[in-house]
């Protein structure tokens, strides 16, 4: 669902679509979408505090529930960039709330990803939830894949299953020390590595997962990650070799490729998983992890 936007000097790309906006009305509304357009710009330049400032003070100019709903998303992604996630939750919960769907349903999982952040997964997984409702196709199903991973998270595999259900995801019963729990199990028709498995993205931007000193733990998460990543369209996590801010050798974990942070957020976002971050992997400075 990625309407067009109706006035080039007035639109709002945002994490994987553009909005559709209304024509300016009067002054203070054409206040607000230059100030859209701002924070935008500043938001693809990795400038996040701009980018909150400016949707920030679009949310209070706001003349009409659109320009509001905006500037809510983007003061929520901006917040999310900068790790105030108690901020971004504000923020998000409001744009939740938009009468347009899109908008509702891609906030929606903003919040949710805000608050796995704050070690919240049941709120998350209403959050996710709430969301495909609003959206359809693949990113409603994506959604429901995050509410279910959220729910496990949250001990409830009851609720769990009934996402995965929706997502049409097959579950099958694993008995772990005497209680069965449902867990996702590939589709059949899923491919495997290597035979016909659809390619990862490219670019500088990527998801990491985690970096470890032992390669044994590297490839264990790697294979934690394997079903969520393969099915948000990611490809197969890999494990790759850098050198720690300390000399050392450390072997991260890493997941498709992006040509800007926004669409890596986009695909951060629609994956659903916790202790995943967006970072430059042609210049970041890596540091262990356990």
């Amino acid at each position: 669902m990625s309407p067009s936007p109706s006035l080039r000097c007035c639109r709002l790309a945002l994490v994987v679509a553009s909005l559709a906006v209304a024509p300016l009305v009067g002054c203070a509304t054409g206040d607000a979408r230059a100030q859209l357009d701002r924070s935008v710009a500043a938001y693809d330049k990795d400038d996040f505090a701009t980018a909150r400032k400016e949707a920030e003070s679009a949310a209070e100019s706001a003349k009409n529930t659109k320009d509001a709903d905006d500037a809510a998303y983007m003061a929520g992604m901006s917040a999310f960039r900068m790790g105030d996630y108690d901020d971004a939750v504000r923020w998000l919960t409001e744009a939740s709330r938009s009468a347009n769907a899109w908008t509702a349903g891609q906030a929606g999982v903003m919040l949710g990803n805000a608050q796995l952040k704050q070690s919240k997964p049941r709120d998350a997984a209403k959050s996710f939830a709430a969301a495909a409702q609003k959206l359809s196709g693949d990113d409603a199903r994506k959604a429901r894949i995050a509410a279910a991973n959220a729910y496990k998270e949250a001990g409830d595999s009851r609720a769990a299953d009934e996402q995965f259900r929706l997502a049409n995801v097959p579950t099958t019963v694993v008995v772990d020390g005497g209680a069965g729990t449902s867990r996702p199990t590939p589709p059949a028709s899923n491919p495997s590595p290597g035979a016909g498995a659809p390619a990862a993205p490219s670019g500088p931007y990527v998801l990491q997962a985690g970096a470890f000193r032992d390669r044994a733990k590297a490839q264990s998460r790697a294979s934690e990650l394997r079903v969520a990543a393969v099915r948000a369209g990611l490809g197969e996590p890999r494990v790759a070799t850098k050198r720690g801010s300390d000399g050392a050798t450390l072997y991260v974990v890493q997941m498709g490729g992006f040509p800007d942070r926004r669409s890596a957020d986009g695909a951060a976002a629609k994956l659903g998983q916790s202790g995943v971050v967006v970072i430059n992997a042609s210049t970041a400075m890596t540091n262990a992890g356990s």
